[in-house]
């Protein structure tokens, strides 16, 4: 199911965000240090575009932006492993000069690679994640600070217990404009 749905989705995401001409793209990375159920380094890839002309939203109301990340969740206490996914995310942000504060969410499949008393044997997982933050922009280079907050769980789509494990993140990035 995944890999008929991954296909669609970048293709809608392609198709959506290239046909009108004042659309903005951007792609970066970002990492940072997460604690709660786990310590967690969290990592991530992303492209995105902006939404506001094909959607027909005025660029005076804020942005909204349609990422897709591939992200890369290493933890390492109590136990060592990784969640390894990809999300659409949703940002909206509103520009203050070079400052931009946003509010961001989303939700995509992953693989947990570890055992764990909240979601069972390894397996497949979901990733739902809802943050905010402040951009910086200097040109077409954009840095990121923020908080996200992102909750792990099955949705008792397998079996296995499914506590779900929960993280407090603060991350920091860069993105570029194009």
């Amino acid at each position: 199911m995944l890999q008929k749905l991954l296909p669609a989705f970048i293709a809608a995401l392609l198709t959506g965000c290239s046909a009108p001409t004042d659309t903005r793209w951007n792609a970066g990375v970002t990492s940072g240090y997460g604690i709660g159920d786990r310590i967690v380094i969290p990592t991530t890839v992303h492209i995105g575009c902006e939404l506001n002309e094909p959607l027909g939203i005025d660029k005076n109301l804020g942005t909204l932006t349609l990422n897709l990340e591939a992200y890369h969740h290493r933890f390492i206490a109590p136990e060592t492993g990784s969640l390894i996914g990809a999300a659409p995310m949703l940002r909206y942000s509103y520009p203050l000069g070079d400052f931009s504060p946003y509010l961001e969410g989303g939700a995509g499949p992953g693989y947990l690679t570890i055992r764990t008393k909240e979601q069972g044997p390894p397996g497949f997982n979901f990733l739902d994640q809802g943050g905010f933050g402040i951009d910086y922009h200097i040109d077409d280079l954009t840095f990121t600070l923020g908080y996200r907050c992102s909750h792990i769980s099955h949705a008792r789509l397998r079996n296995g217990p499914n506590g779900g494990i929960d993280e407090h993140i603060i991350r920091f990035g860069l993105s570029i404009d194009f």
